[in-house]
Formats: C-alpha cells, structure tokens, sequence
C-alpha cells in the first residue's frame, strides 16, 4: 500500500531508528539502520554504459567481511562457486588488493550474463550499500530523493549523509 509522503515516514522512521542505534552502539542493527536510511535517502538513476568499471576492481565482501586473503577467498569460492569467476589481484605480501571477473568481454559485456552472481545483479545498488559510493563512469549516478514535506534528521546523521552525498557528487 502506497502511502501520501511514504518515502517521508520511511526517512524520518530510518533516521531516528540510526540515531538511536548509533547511540547505543549496536552493531550489526547499526548498518542495518543506514542501509535502509540510505535505500530511503537516496535512489540511483541513470543507465550502464557498458564501461566495465563495475567487473574491475572490485572489493568482495561477503556476510559484512571483506575478502582479502587467498585462503579467506578459497573458502568463499568452496562455499559459493559462482564467486570463482573473480580473479584475486595480489600486492608484493600476497593481500588481495582487489578482484578482476574474468567473465568480462573485450567490449565490456557480461560473458555469463544469466548466471552473473547476486553481488551484479544487484549492482549499483549493492555497490552503493557496501561502500556508500558507485564508481564513477559506469553511467550510474546516486540522487537524492526529492521529498514533499520537509524531514527531521538528527544532525550527526544529517552529516554523514552529506557526505555520502558529496562522496558521489550528488547535487543539491
């Protein structure tokens, strides 16, 4: 059911419950909390341009924990093997900098588009809640949404989402 200013009282509701479990340091209700803020917040708009930014580069974080060992990746890999298809880059120590998917072509397209895990499928989304930004150049672009009454947010949260907002170039 749609209601009038929906997107107000999703904000307003998200906002506050943030504040409050900020406060109290409740971890795992934290980013719960400013995931859903930020789904309220903010919409992504725009289209792919077929860049291919979002297949190089990538950080893996599965279940809130980033993936940068090769052992931390070889069990990721054993317990999903769709993720197989990103290819650990490694600095001099051996730490995963970052991961390429080899599924991507010369011309920036998805070699295995319909068995593309739910980490792409979901993506700029899934990029914008695990790291408060999308790349830039992929043709995607985060915007505020435009609300018809006005919304009380704590200043402390108003800040943070001000910067998530600069991070991504959003404009006012």
């Amino acid at each position: 059911m749609y209601l009038p200013g929906g997107r107000w009282i999703g904000i307003q509701f998200w906002a506050l419950a943030y504040g409050i479990v900020s406060r109290l340091r409740l971890g795992g209700l934290r980013r719960l909390t400013w995931d859903m803020l930020k789904a309220e917040y903010f919409y992504i708009g725009g289209a792919c341009r077929h860049s291919g930014m979002c297949c190089k580069g990538l950080s893996l974080v599965v279940q809130g924990r980033p993936i940068d060992t090769l052992p931390d990746y070889q069990d990721v890999v054993r317990e999903r093997p769709v993720y197989e298809r990103f290819v650990p880059q490694l600095d001099m120590d051996g730490v995963i900098r970052h991961f390429s998917c080899r599924c991507l072509t010369s011309d920036n397209r998805c070699s295995d588009y319909a068995n593309r895990p739910k980490l792409c499928h979901q993506y700029p989304m899934s990029a914008f809640l695990q790291h408060d930004r999308i790349l830039p150049g992929c043709g995607f672009q985060v915007r505020r949404r435009e609300l018809r009454f006005p919304v009380w947010i704590p200043l402390r949260v108003r800040s943070e989402l001000e910067i998530i907002a600069q991070m991504n170039h959003v404009l006012p």
